[in-house]
């Protein structure tokens, strides 16, 4: 019963520091992806069960925060989650490189999926797709590794998940 609860303060907090960060002009206007981080993390601890069910309620919290149209999220976490779990077996998951590669890959494709629903929606503004898709990358890498790393010092989300 301690770990629904721990998940639940866990998002929205993510979602809250998402939403209260400034954007980074060095990074197109990127914020730093929390609530990325925190769905990378859950899809390797979690249960494939759980890992499903805590990132389809993050994306449909984090698209409804987000302005812009519905939908970047719920293209990209699923997507991330699904080959997390899928691999999961063959990553080391406390590992520096994992984090930053999984970090880096899961940055590029939400700000790919987010850049082509705004282009094909013209909802908003994009100057350079990429330079936004170079910031997510860098974005992705290193917020996924300080996050891991805290979350893995803290030892608050301690569940692994079933290997399937």
């Amino acid at each position: 019963m301690k770990t629904p609860i721990i998940l639940l303060l866990l998002i929205l907090l993510s979602l809250l520091l998402q939403q209260s960060l400034p954007a980074w002009p060095l990074f197109a206007g990127l914020k730093p992806p929390l609530t990325l981080a925190l769905v990378v993390h859950l899809a390797f601890r979690l249960s494939p069960r759980m890992a499903w069910l805590s990132t389809s309620g993050v994306a449909l919290l984090y698209d409804s925060l987000e302005p812009g149209p519905f939908g970047p999220a719920l293209l990209a976490f699923p997507l991330i989650t699904y080959f997390i779990l899928r691999h999961r077996r063959n990553l080391f998951a406390d590992g520096i490189i994992t984090q930053l590669f999984c970090g880096a890959c899961a940055g590029t494709l939400t700000v790919l999926s987010a850049g082509i629903i705004y282009l094909v929606t013209n909802a908003r503004p994009i100057h350079s797709l990429t330079s936004m898709v170079v910031g997510g990358l860098l974005l992705g890498a290193f917020t996924q590794l300080i996050f891991s790393q805290l979350m893995l010092k803290c030892s608050w989300i301690s569940i692994k998940g079933g290997r399937s």
